[in-house]
């Protein structure tokens, strides 16, 4: 009887041990695509990929709208971004719209003291790849809400990112 009870609570400890070990880990589908390395070439990728940490700021938000407009995300959250980040739709087009790119929110993904920035612009429905300067060097539409979400996510409370999330368009 005794025995019995020793062996369930080891059981139950390598089970509480196992679940709590669990961590999200970068799978297969997150992995640079060929497509992706084609348009935006290696030495970004590689950036992009291996980035220890990527933060996000907020463009354009009032002061009123929220006190926070700069964040860093959790290691979960950079698992996602990199996820989203390397879906190919990401990177089949390019639509001609009318009205300049103003990105609402701007993740600085940094590596090894090299930065690449990904702006993004929820109202043209467009995200762009910048150097550490700003500068653009490619563009893309945004094929799905996925960065809408995780922005919103990161800045629940922002009455900007709030507005474009409430308002997105129903599939």
């Amino acid at each position: 009887m005794k025995m019995n009870r020793i062996i369930l609570l080891v059981m139950a400890l390598l089970t509480i041990a196992g679940i709590s070990s669990c961590e999200a880990k970068p799978s297969k589908d997150s992995l640079p695509t060929e497509k992706m390395q084609k348009s935006i070439g290696d030495s970004i990728t590689k950036v992009i990929m291996n980035a220890k940490n990527i933060t996000v700021e907020l463009q354009g938000a009032s002061q009123t709208d929220s006190v926070v407009t700069n964040a860093k995300l959790t290691k979960k959250q950079c698992y996602v971004m990199r996820f989203m980040i390397t879906n190919e739709k990401n990177f089949e087009s390019n639509d001609t719209v009318y009205g300049k790119l103003m990105p609402n929110a701007i993740y600085t993904f940094n590596y090894k003291k090299q930065n690449v920035l990904v702006a993004i612009d929820f109202g043209l429905k467009k995200w762009q790849i910048q150097d550490e300067n700003g500068k653009p060097l490619i563009q893309f539409d945004l094929k799905d809400e996925g960065l809408l979400y995780l922005t919103h996510l990161v800045f629940p409370e922002n009455g900007m990112i709030k507005y474009y999330y409430e308002n997105k368009e129903k599939k």
